[in-house]
């Protein structure tokens, strides 16, 4: 296998744990080793067969640039997953270096190498609800998640009254990528929007919460593994989910009931409880 390199690709962007890192933005220098076959391009001249190192470039400028990360090594993780998955790079050599990091030293840093596990592409959705400052929240949230999967859709937002507990009332919606990302590898990018959002993992389950994502559906895909339960059940218990989901993926069958979300909306009996609302991002 043949390897394609950028070499100090420097971004401006806010990464650090004390509190004054998180009121500037730093640069921070990424080496890069793609493994890539280049035989194919070397034979037609053509770039469309081969791995367009500036689209690497563009990408990891966006990312970084709009990131939040407190680590280094989970900016470096997030990295070397847009490398081999959004680009079909089948191993990459990742080195993230902060200038001026410690003391005396001119630089630290972190290098790891990574294999990717590339399936197909699955569309994948997920929902998405607050009810502490909602509209902020929600906006926080799909800033978020555009940068982390690049082109999100999303449904329109509904306020719905909150679920098994009194509260105020929620804003709802769905949004749904296509990625080659694993399930858990997505359920950990969602994770840590939610903590960026203020979630308190220590919560009641049915509580007031500034942000709520959850993984609905993994393309046609049934999961049971650990944690991981797909479809969730919820697609077929709640208006909120459902509703902005059948917006959303009408023709998406469910993956075990064979249904479509649009019939499975039709069919569905509590809808009164969702009011579409007017939202700008």
């Amino acid at each position: 296998m043949d390897t394609i390199f950028l070499e100090d690709l420097q971004i401006d962007t806010v990464i650090g744990i004390y509190d004054w890192e998180r009121e500037i933005r730093q640069v921070v220098s990424l080496d890069l080793w793609m493994s890539s076959d280049i035989r194919s391009a070397a034979e037609s001249d053509n770039v469309a067969d081969t791995l367009d190192y500036k689209q690497v470039a563009k990408r990891l400028i966006q990312y970084v640039g709009q990131s939040r990360f407190e680590l280094i090594e989970t900016l470096i993780e997030r990295v070397a997953e847009i490398v081999l998955y959004e680009f079909a790079v089948s191993s990459v050599r990742v080195r993230l270096s902060k200038p001026g990091a410690v003391r005396y030293s001119k630089t630290v840093g972190i290098e790891i190498e990574r294999q990717a596990n590339i399936g197909p592409a699955r569309a994948v959705y997920v929902s998405v609800g607050s009810n502490v400052e909602p509209e902020r929240n929600i906006r926080g949230a799909l800033g978020l998640l555009h940068n982390e999967f690049p082109g999100l859709q999303r449904s329109s937002v509904y306020r719905n009254p909150a679920v098994g507990f009194i509260g105020d009332d929620f804003l709802n919606l769905a949004v749904g990528f296509e990625t080659r990302l694993l399930p858990a590898a997505i359920l950990r990018r969602l994770s840590w929007i939610e903590l960026v959002q203020g979630r308190n993992r220590n919560q009641a389950k049915f509580s007031p919460r500034p942000l709520d994502l959850d993984l609905l559906l993994y393309g046609d895909s049934a999961i049971e593994e650990g944690k991981i339960k797909l479809p969730r059940e919820d697609i077929t218990q709640y208006a909120f989910v459902l509703g902005p989901l059948a917006e959303l993926a009408p023709d998406m069958p469910h993956p075990t009931l064979g249904h479509s979300m649009q019939s499975l909306w039709v069919d569905f009996q509590d809808k009164q409880s969702l009011t579409k609302i007017e939202f700008v991002e």
